[in-house]
């Protein structure tokens, strides 16, 4: 395993690379609030046993990397409902600088064409990258995601409330107790978290990295980027989705429709699982993708996005709006 922190463009992103460089990569995108170690490393090892190079990072503003705070103050509320609204607030940063921070650390590690598995808001990111780069994106695989259009089934109550009201005290134990909780409700009964080895893990990330201006300022990103579904409808890569038809954060729905917009995809739809990757289902995800890689045909569209639009110059999504 390599790992460092690199310049991706504009902020700084630490990441760890497993397997053999010359094979064929997979960047792993996790989702809102997680560091890079939510990603088992049963399914790191799975991949990199097929013959993948396997790269998770922290995105920013979770675990080691940089910062995106441009000094703009957070009302959450407000900052959930003015899109539905159509009002712009200034925000620190929208899903389009994390998905810069993803093209910008495959530059820095020399990675040209690559494999891309994202979950949950790393899913958005992954889907959005997808169809920003497609002389780049090899087959993309979008778990427990959404396109987030807003007339799409939202959260269920109790989850959506959770969110937004958080709790009190910052201090491990508080925040371990108050996380445990939100797992074993967005993770549902069918699939329920190991309590013991959850607890274990959400105390080794509160101790890597205990970030909670971070997490808000991504959950103010996804609120500000809103409906992505213009994009998803350029996707050419073969696409894999993978989702629960009882997650109750991110629901059922919301995958099904970027299958349903994306024309080369596959849609994988697992009973009863909620919004969480069990460690059953380990062994599953990791045959799909691989899979779903090793299988694919595709011939990355030639070079029509440059690098300059790394630095803010240009960039389709940019242009689309």
């Amino acid at each position: 395993m390599r790992s460092g922190t690199v310049n991706a463009g504009s902020i700084e992103v630490f990441y760890e690379d497993y397997g053999r460089e010359e094979d064929p990569a997979v960047f792993l995108v996790m989702g809102f609030g997680c560091q890079l170690t939510a990603w088992p490393m049963a399914m790191v090892n799975g991949l990199t046993e097929n013959g993948f190079r396997v790269i998770r990072f922290d995105n920013r503003d979770v675990g080691l990397s940089g910062s995106g705070n441009r000094g703009r103050r957070i009302n959450l509320p407000l900052s959930l409902v003015a899109p539905l609204a159509g009002i712009q607030l200034p925000v620190n940063y929208t899903l389009r600088e994390m998905m810069y921070d993803t093209i910008g650390l495959a530059d820095a590690l020399g990675i040209e064409h690559f494999h891309i598995v994202g979950a949950s808001m790393g899913g958005i990111i992954s889907q959005m990258l997808t169809a920003v780069y497609p002389e780049r994106v090899l087959s993309l695989t979008s778990i427990m995601s959404t396109t987030a259009n807003p007339r799409l089934p939202q959260p269920r109550a109790k989850v959506a409330v959770r969110l937004v009201t958080g709790g009190n005290g910052h201090d491990e134990d508080s925040v371990v107790k108050r996380d445990l909780k939100t797992w074993k409700i967005i993770a549902g009964p069918h699939y329920p978290i190991n309590e013991a080895a959850t607890e274990q893990q959400l105390r080794e990330h509160y101790r890597r990295a205990y970030r909670p201006a971070g997490t808000l300022r991504q959950l103010q990103a996804i609120a500000a980027t809103g409906n992505i579904e213009t994009w998803v409808k350029q996707i050419q890569a073969p696409s894999l989705i993978i989702h629960g038809d009882a997650d109750p954060l991110v629901r059922y729905e919301g995958g099904k429709r970027s299958a349903e917009l994306i024309q080369n995809s596959r849609l994988e739809t697992i009973k009863g699982m909620g919004h969480s990757l069990p460690e059953e289902l380990l062994p599953r995800f990791v045959e799909w993708i691989s899979d779903h890689a090793l299988n694919c045909r595709h011939t990355p569209a030639p070079v029509w996005v440059p690098v300059t639009a790394l630095s803010g110059t240009y960039s389709p999504l940019a242009a689309a709006g």
